[in-house]
């Protein structure tokens, strides 16, 4: 029995994600740290939970992090428009490839910005949407940045 349960926690191990953030992390207690840089926050949501093992994100050529599950990232960027890549490895690797996403954000100085990374259940294809502030922020109690890497 405690091989079993052994194999079992084992299993769910790998499946989990580790999460990390290589760019710096803004202070949260604001929604900007200053009016020349905007804010982007990409939240990878609870019903993407099982169907991705790992999400690593890059803002152009700059390496972001890799969002796990119930974890989201946030950065600072200089204002103007970037390519956010989003690399997304399925949970079961037979016969599934990597996928990429592109989100195309325009961002403005001194504004934030909200994603959410979310699966299309009928297609179980991954999908970004953006949302509105109101509506991150809470969505944001329930989730946690990960360890700056």
């Amino acid at each position: 029995m405690r091989t079993l349960a052994a194999a079992l926690l084992l299993a769910l191990a790998s499946c989990a994600a580790d999460s990390y953030q290589r760019a710096k992390v803004p202070p949260q207690d604001v929604e900007v740290s200053s009016s020349s840089v905007s804010r982007i926050y990409l939240l990878r949501m609870r019903e993407a939970k099982g169907y991705y093992r790992t999400v690593h994100v890059e803002d152009g050529d700059r390496e972001i992090g890799r969002i796990g599950n119930d974890h989201f990232l946030c950065w600072e960027r200089s204002p103007g428009r970037t390519l956010v890549t989003l690399e997304i490895e399925p949970v079961e690797l037979a016969g599934k490839r990597s996928s990429e996403i592109f989100v195309d954000a325009d961002c403005e100085a001194g504004k934030a910005y909200y994603y959410a990374l979310t699966v299309d259940a009928s297609w179980e294809k991954p999908s970004v949407r953006q949302l509105d502030a109101a509506e991150a922020r809470e969505l944001l109690k329930g989730l946690s940045l990960p360890p700056e890497d």
